[in-house]
């Protein structure tokens, strides 16, 4: 302020550059620039403070169900039921580096209605019809309005959801039938079933807005900064950002899918101590142009229970299965609203990044995202309603469904060997009665899932491994001019994504459990796993895409769900004693540990210029050697362990049947700091392969700092009454 004021005072005529990007000026002049650009910095300011402390977290649950059941004779059973849930949980995304003008308000309604007929024609004929009938809502609300989005990674992610609002609506009806042969040995099944979804999903895709920050050079502030580096949170104090991403249009997808399965199957008396089940069903999703449907899902199931010994002591159990998983409708939604179809775009977008020959250009995001804060559309920390395209024409950008698209648009394609995801899962187990009430279980799980859904950058051609041990794409690279034809397919278009089937997981798991009952008051039980999981992908949003899209390799590691040890362990005991104050209580304690699952590093940065930052990591060298990106899900996330205790107490009242059970129910009794999530975001270099751990003893801001945490105590009284 004593410098602003001084240059304010000022009569010196020599022109100056008070901030980079702008004409030179004044010292006089420069000082209201100069005074803006620290209100912009308090308005960061109060964009953090508005986000930061405790906030109310509310749940509303209602449910009501209702059966009736009818046998009118020996042979016809009937039954009706009837379901429904209406719940609303709002700020359930509030934490740490996700603040609160970015959480979100859920609501869900759903009704569902199920009836059924069985049928016995005879002693070795029985046929069940089932006909069931679903309404689904799914209300997902930003907590701010209007937008835009502020992504400023490693310190903070603000305002609406680029995603949101979103509306879905499901209505799902179905009829099945089963029919069941006993005959001898065998007990044969039969069946199908029509299942008919019917979906309309509105989502407000892009609609919002989004500004991202990355790290610049200093020059973009002054040329005496140019050995400097302006992070994040400083560009957002300097309205610096690196992109700007917006959406409008329609945002209805809405569409009718019949799934269709047929099945067979027969359970074999062997002999009295083995039993082997066997069949094979079939599938057939049915998708909407342009998703094309996979009509080869064919699934085997073979399993066997033996009793060696015959004395029921001892049982061996082993299976096999081929399963396959429904397509997710919000992929038909994206590659019909963000695809160009005969021409058409139902959600046309405009993106724009910084230009490194001019970062101040006029269609620029630096310009833009200063301009309409000067003229008070975009607010900080609160916007009073969305950027129109109105808004944006005095950029020269204009937002059409059809003609011309603006440069550096996405894309969403679908991949025309798309598949459904294929599990094959096989498990072999021996469980064995150690003494009279003592019996002890291991099992080995094995899961093989193939053809998972990715995302993948097709606009990226294949380039040469530079020094830095990575493809590059960037200007600096060799990516501009002419030869950026060789760099990317399409040059006017920022990304085509292709959503195809190509990822797949691995899982192995050994599970010992068992299970003591001391006497009739007493039991304690308990299980222990010791897994690995596998996979070269998290999720199908393009935020998850491969760091190198044309090389995969390094994306297969330990999975973001790995969990390498489980362990738990709970008791039931029951009073026994028979006097008025210590009969009827029943104390069930349990106690949970597991290790934690790993996390990615990520860089913050696009730092191989193909015009992505989620899924970038960190660089790394070896004795001086670049050897490329860091591994996938390098860190290892923090150990969880609770201890929860239930009592109850149950009173009699008058008769018999009319009872008044009283619950106390306390969660992490003991009241153990549990991290949940880690700030990942390390920078664009990162000295070491070892797997790195969270660090308490930073800020959440800080890389590896922890930026949020599981549940406190929490003690909670209830009470039923049955009549």
């Amino acid at each position: 302020n004593g410098i602003i004021n001084a240059l304010a005072a000022s009569a010196d005529p020599t022109p100056i550059t008070c901030l980079n990007g702008q004409a030179m000026v004044t010292r006089a002049q420069c000082a209201p620039i100069l005074r803006a650009t620290l209100t912009a910095k308090q308005s960061t300011q109060d964009l953090f403070r508005n986000n930061s402390g405790v906030f109310p977290f509310t749940s509303d649950s209602n449910n009501v169900s209702l059966r009736f059941d009818h046998i009118p004779s020996q042979s016809n059973s009937f039954f009706l039921r009837y379901t429904f849930n209406k719940r609303n949980e709002a700020n359930q995304s509030s934490r740490a580096l996700l603040a609160f003008s970015r959480s979100t308000d859920v609501d869900t309604l759903d009704h569902n209605m199920v009836g059924g007929w069985t049928h016995i024609f005879s002693s070795n004929l029985i046929n069940e019809v089932r006909v069931q009938a679903n309404y689904n809502e799914l209300f997902v609300v930003s907590t701010d309005p209007n937008g835009p989005e502020l992504n400023v990674p490693g310190f903070g992610f603000f305002n609406r959801d680029i995603f949101l609002p979103s509306f879905n609506f499901d209505r799902r009806y179905e009829i099945s039938n089963n029919l069941t042969i006993p005959k001898g040995n065998h007990r044969m099944k039969f069946g199908g079933s029509v299942l008919l979804r019917d979906g309309f999903f509105d989502s407000k895709t892009f609609f919002s807005g989004r500004f991202g920050f990355s790290v610049l050079p200093g020059s973009f502030v002054s040329p005496q900064l140019a050995t400097t580096t302006i992070n994040q949170l400083q560009g957002l104090d300097l309205g610096l950002p690196t992109s700007y991403q917006q959406g409008f249009g329609d945002p209805v997808v809405g569409a009718k899918l019949p799934y269709y399965s047929f099945y067979g199957q027969d359970t074999w008396n062997v002999t009295p101590n083995l039993t082997l089940n066997y069949g094979l069903r079939y599938e057939l999703d049915v998708r909407k142009s342009p998703l094309p449907t996979y009509k080869k899902n064919f699934g085997p199931r073979v399993g066997f229970s033996w009793d060696p010994y015959g004395d029921k002591k001892t049982v061996i159990r082993g299976g096999y299965g081929m399963f396959y998983a429904q397509i997710p409708f919000v992929i038909d939604y994206v590659v019909n609203s963000l695809n160009e179809i005969n021409g058409r775009r139902q959600i046309p977008q405009v993106l724009t990044t910084l230009n490194a020959a001019n970062p101040f250009a006029i269609n620029g995001p630096i310009n833009i995202f200063r301009t309409l804060r000067a003229q008070g559309v975009i607010g900080i920390p609160n916007t009073i309603r969305p950027i129109t395209p109105a808004d944006l024409t005095q950029f020269g950008i204009n937002v059409s469904q059809t003609g011309p698209r603006n440069p550096l648009t996405v894309l969403f394609r679908a991949d025309p060997n798309y598949r459904n995801p294929r599990a094959q899962q096989g498990s072999i187990g021996v469980e064995q009665e150690i003494a009279p009430g003592f019996s002890l279980s291991v099992n080995y799980v094995w899961a093989l899932t193939q053809f998972i859904t990715r995302a993948r950058d097709i606009n990226l051609l294949d380039r040469p491994i530079s020094s830095r041990g990575i493809r590059e794409y960037s200007a600096a690279a060799g990516c501009t001019g002419a030869a950026i034809l060789t760099c990317f397919r399409d040059p006017t278009l920022f990304q085509e994504i292709v959503y195809e089937a190509a990822a797949s997981a691995n899982y192995n798991g050994l599970l010992v459990e068992f299970n003591k009952q001391f006497s009739r008051n007493l039991s304690i039980a308990g299980n222990y796993t010791y897994s690995e999981a596998n996979d070269q992908v998290t999720d199908y949003n393009s935020d998850f895409r491969a760091f190198d899209q044309l090389d995969d390799g390094p994306e297969y590691s330990l999975s973001s769900f790995d969990q390498r040890h489980k362990f738990v362990i709970y008791g039931v005991l029951q009073s026994p004693y028979k006097n008025a104050l210590l009969r009827d209580f029943t104390l069930t304690p349990i106690f949970r540990a597991n290790s934690g699952r790993p996390f990615n590093l990520l860089a913050g940065a696009d730092v191989n210029g193909d015009r992505s930052t989620n899924g970038d990591r960190p660089l790394y060298t070896v004795d001086g050697v670049a050897q490329g990106g860091i591994p996938r899900n390098t860190g290892i996330g923090p150990s969880f362990a609770t201890f929860d205790m239930r009592v109850t107490r149950k009173f009699t009242l008058g008769k018999e049947f009319r009872t008044l059970e009283l619950t106390f129910e306390a969660f992490n009794l003991f009241n153990r700091l549990n991290y949940a999530a880690v700030n990942n975001t390390v920078g664009a270099s990162f000295g070491t392969l070892e797997r790195v751990k969270g660090r308490d003893d930073v800020g959440p801001s800080s890389p590896l700092g922890f930026t949020s945490a599981f549940e406190p105590r929490r003690i909670q009284v209830g009470g039923r009454f049955r009549f």
